[in-house]
């Protein structure tokens, strides 16, 4: 029964701690609901006598606590007890925790035949050293609170198990063959130098960062993660041989390192604050997004890097902010993904590597056989081949008709894209070019007289055919033998140009509507 403490004398405590080995044959010593003001050590030289089980319940120890190794130190049991200095338990086998115990400082446990701890509140650190045991199992730390302290295993075992535990960091250094890790909250997952042999599973967690930190051991046959939050989630490559992610919430996913050609990593129903590909990246297996989400705000970085066979099936990253830089994408499998219509590097608009990621977008689109997208993505590299040019591009005694080309592809029918605005650019172009032919025949004034205005119309129609076959003064010939106008010969000109621009919308309008007819 839990009540008040009570300072118990350290000569007390020293006789109990000496007898139990010389005299006691009998049940076990209780020490109840005292507060320990002197360092413990539960070790003994009397190693020729069985120690009788000590059990505190409800003790505060103040200093610190040292247990030794089973043979000497006898079975040891704390319940609902408080540790304010450090304490070193080199006993595990004949060592059991009850109910729910504090520390507050550094704890330490050596284990030779495998460790089930639960119910801890945890202040400061928990290191866990372990010697070939089958099972280390750590649940329920510092439920219900803040996650404070911190928790490392280091050595070697079968299987590491961690069940809900709330601290501030999990690291893990250990040569392990079973990783399971599950609904534990961390603001550092690591693993060091790890060397894990059969899978790592994680699930139902939350961890601000989750970063490799070094070079594994070796690689793990599977990892799979799900279900789980993470802010910064960092994977390296070359540490995995099959890894699966999955229904996770991810601020920032970063991919770097190399991996090798029977190698995998998916990543699947994920919603993405950004996802980075990192310089010198490079893919030899098998990279697969499926159902991956940026929203608007988010970015999606390919930095250097080399995807190699890469796909994404199902992907929305055409809200996302798209910072490309000097990248291998021909051999990526794309399916109902689009990336976004401009192209950053080095924190501006770069039209330069914009040309270069549509330009292999759309070798992709083709090579798989969609021919829809492989036209808009074309048409999106032309785009930034226009952006790139410059009409006087060595001063003004050069001039680019590449430049002026692109313009006026680009207001015709926007590279291709638009059949709406090539019929507005012919009949807008038209329009012009009939006023100043008026104006050239001095036939302006004809717009406010009553009566004319199917005159005009009717040679405004007869003006829009570019393929019109009799000469600019029959334009102004309507049902009569003499023209209403005479035109000059400045007007010859103003045809004589008019009939180019409006041929030149009139086919950039047909090229626009038959887009899909023709190939990229």
């Amino acid at each position: 029964m839990e009540g008040e403490r009570t300072q118990m004398p350290e000569a007390v405590l020293n006789n109990i701690i000496k007898s139990r080995f010389l005299e006691f044959n009998g049940g076990p010593v209780h020490i109840t609901n005292k507060t320990i003001t002197i360092p413990i050590e539960l070790t003994t030289a009397y190693s020729n006598y069985n120690a009788v089980p000590l059990i505190f319940n409800n003790c505060l120890f103040q200093q610190k606590l040292i247990t030794g190794n089973p043979d000497v130190s006898g079975k040891i049991a704390f319940a609902n007890c408080i540790f304010q200095d450090e304490a070193f338990f080199g006993a595990t086998s004949n060592l059991e925790f009850r109910d729910t115990n504090e520390f507050r400082s550094r704890v330490s446990l050596q284990t030779d035949t495998g460790l089930q701890i639960d119910n801890l509140v945890l202040e400061g650190s928990l290191e866990i050293m372990t010697h070939s045991v089958n099972i280390i199992k750590i649940a329920k730390v510092n439920s219900g609170r803040t996650h404070l302290g911190a928790v490392f295993i280091r050595g070697a075992c079968d299987t590491i198990s961690i069940h809900a535990v709330k601290v501030e960091s999990i690291g893990i250094d250990a040569s392990v063959k079973h990783l399971i890790v599950m609904g534990s909250v961390a603001d550092r997952f690591g693993l060091h130098r790890s060397s894990i042999h059969n899978e790592m599973f994680i699930s139902q967690c939350e961890f601000t960062i989750f970063d490799p930190d070094v070079n594994l051991s070796n690689q793990i046959p599977i990892a799979f993660i799900d279900r789980s939050n993470i802010k910064i989630f960092r994977v390296r490559l070359n540490d995995f041989r099959r890894a699966v992610f999955t229904n996770c919430s991810v601020d920032s996913f970063s991919i770097f390192g190399e991996n090798e050609k029977d190698d995998s990593v998916v990543v699947s129903d994920f919603s993405l604050g950004q996802l980075v590909f990192e310089p010198f990246t490079k893919n030899r297996g098998l990279l697969d997004f499926q159902e991956v989400g940026i929203p608007k705000g988010g970015a999606l970085r390919i930095i250097r890097t080399d995807l190699g066979t890469t796909n994404f099936i199902l992907c929305k990253f055409q809200d996302a902010i798209l910072d490309f830089s000097s990248s291998k994408l021909t051999e990526i499998f794309v399916a109902d993904t689009d990336f976004p219509e401009i192209v950053h590097s080095g924190g501006g608009i770069d039209h330069v590597q914009a040309q270069l990621a549509f330009g292999q977008f759309s070798t992709a689109f083709q090579r798989q056989g969609d021919t829809v997208r492989a036209l808009e993505y074309q048409s999106r590299e032309i785009s930034a081949h226009f952006e790139q040019l410059s009409f006087f591009p060595s001063g003004f005694r050069s001039f680019s008709f590449t430049k002026v080309s692109l313009w006026l592809n680009k207001w015709s029918n926007d590279f291709g894209r638009n059949w709406g605005r090539g019929i507005a650019f012919t009949f807008a172009s038209g329009v012009i070019f009939y006023l100043l032919l008026l104006w050239s025949a001095n036939g302006l004034q004809l717009f406010f007289k009553r009566g004319c205005t199917g005159n005009l119309v009717a040679s405004f129609l007869k003006f829009m055919n570019p393929l019109r076959f009799f000469e600019t003064e029959s334009l102004f010939k309507i049902n009569a033998d003499k023209p209403y106008l005479t035109p000059s010969p400045c007007s010859y000109i103003v045809d004589f140009i008019s009939r180019i621009i409006i041929a030149y919308g009139f086919y950039q309008t047909i090229q626009a509507f038959r887009r899909f007819g023709r190939k990229p």
